[in-house]
Parts: C-alpha cells; sequence; structure tokens
C-alpha cells in the first residue's frame, strides 16, 4: 500500500500524506494516522466483531470444519483457540451432523491456536446460532 504525498508524489516526503485504495482515496494529516490504517481489516460495523471470543463454525464448503473459539479476525486469517479441525471423510458423519454434535456436546480441540485463511472459508456463524 503506498503512502504518497499529495503535493510531491514521494512516499513520506511531508506531512500531509494520500493513502491509495482501489476502493477508495483517503487523507490523513501525519503519519502516524497513515500508518494506523488498516484497509480491508474488519471495522466496528463489521458483523464478524460480535463473534470475536465465542465458539465458531468455519465452513469451507468441502469436507472440512474449523470449529473453536474466535480470538481475532485479520484482512487475511481467522485465529481460532482451542480449535478443531475436523475432515468429515474420516468418519461417517456429514459437516452437518459433526458441527450439530459440537454445539450438543461441546468443542473437542485438537489445537490449541490455529489460523485460518479467510481465503479457504465460505461462511462463519457462532456455534450457539447451528440448528440441530
Amino acid at each position: 500500500m503506498p503512502l504518497l504525498c499529495e503535493q510531491c508524489s514521494r512516499d513520506l516526503r511531508c506531512a500531509t500524506i494520500v493513502v491509495i485504495c482501489s476502493a477508495r482515496l483517503l487523507r490523513v494529516r501525519t503519519i502516524a494516522q497513515a500508518k494506523s490504517l488498516r484497509l480491508g481489516a474488519t471495522s466496528m460495523s463489521d458483523p464478524l466483531k460480535r463473534l470475536i471470543d465465542k465458539a465458531v463454525v468455519l465452513d469451507t464448503g468441502t469436507s472440512i470444519v474449523y470449529v473453536g473459539k474466535l480470538l481475532e479476525v485479520t484482512e487475511h486469517a481467522f485465529v481460532l483457540e482451542q480449535a478443531d479441525i475436523h475432515d468429515c471423510k474420516d468418519g461417517h458423519a456429514s459437516p452437518e451432523s459433526y458441527i450439530a454434535d459440537a454445539r450438543r456436546e461441546g468443542v473437542t480441540a485438537n489445537r490449541r491456536n490455529i489460523v485460518v485463511m479467510r481465503s479457504r472459508i465460505m461462511s462463519v456463524s457462532a456455534l450457539e446460532d447451528v440448528i440441530s
């Protein structure tokens, strides 16, 4: 993400900086303000914020399901703790059955922490929102 000066078009040459993003143009007054911008990251109105510190299900659209406590959401990843990575091909349960069992019986963690790339995930929901 280039930080370009409005006046001289060079990186960090004067106090007024423009942050260029394909979606928008932002003007900031200090280098600190520019560095604090997190384009593409979650905002306070982001629906994922309400899921922080809750048990969640990350659905991949494949036989692999992630279930665990959501610690953090970044631009590129979900961070889970006390998580279970479950491949439903290894058992007899469908992903839906496995998730319903996890809600009913609790999460059986096989990882203390895991970072899951957002590009791999189709949907995110609170485990408590699962209807069995």
